[in-house]
């Protein structure tokens, strides 16, 4: 995917995807623990 300037402005620049290509992403199978456990929940 490439991605092409539409604006440009002195802070910011936009840009705009290139969606004709596909873009393949790997997903994962399983949940993935994260985070800590509450204090409440004790």
């Amino acid at each position: 995917m490439r991605l092409t300037k539409m604006h440009s402005a002195p802070v910011l620049d936009f840009f705009t995807p290139d969606l004709t290509t596909p873009l393949e992403l790997p997903l994962a199978g399983t949940a993935i623990a994260a985070g800590f456990p509450s204090p409440a929940e004790e």
